[in-house]
């Protein structure tokens, strides 16, 4: 189990690369339309564009905040010793037993050592499980939200062009005849 989840958290780390990008692309066509927003007219297209971009912005922004919370969750994850405190654990308790002056040291000393391995296996297992589970979980909530923004982004892109490409452009002339 602890080794099924240290490649897990692998798997969800090299999924994230993915909706990094979107992200980057979402977060571009927002700006743009930051920067051609329409002045306020009382017209469907100019009204659906804002509407939706608001939808658009604050889509982006949850997906932001569950994408980052996936990307750094804030909980370390849990290592099992490495061979030199295993080592040291053994020297420690190969010393407390000679000073005990216990039988048989070389049969304690294995079975305290299988029950801390174990014990730590167990626990690391658990902590990595926990961590998994909820990088997992915000890494879902991000995709839905990253989801949905594309789904608002196709809808926002033809009142996008009906006011920007719209003829309200056009300046009123007035022909005056002199006489």
């Amino acid at each position: 189990m602890y080794w099924k989840e240290l490649d897990r958290k692998d798997r969800i780390n090299s999924n994230l690369t993915l909706p990094a990008g979107i992200l980057t692309v979402l977060a571009g066509v927002g700006a743009y339309y930051i920067q051609h927003f329409p002045s306020p007219q009382w017209e469907l297209w100019t009204i659906s564009f804002i509407v939706l971009s608001l939808f658009l912005c604050i889509t982006i922004v949850f997906a932001v905040y569950y994408f980052s919370r996936a990307y750094h969750l804030g909980s370390a994850y849990g290592y099992i010793p490495t061979p030199k405190e295993i080592a040291q654990y053994i020297l420690d308790l190969k010393n407390y037993y000679a000073f005990n002056k216990e039988p048989n040291v070389d049969e304690l000393v294995e079975d305290d050592l299988r029950i801390f391995l174990v014990s730590k296996y167990s626990e690391f297992g658990t902590m990595n499980t926990q961590n998994n589970d909820e990088k997992s979980k915000y890494l879902h909530r991000s995709n839905v939200m990253i989801s949905i923004s594309l789904v608002i982004l196709f809808f926002s892109l033809f009142p996008f062009y009906m006011v920007y490409h719209s003829d309200s452009k056009m300046q009123k002339s007035e022909i005056v005849n002199k006489k």
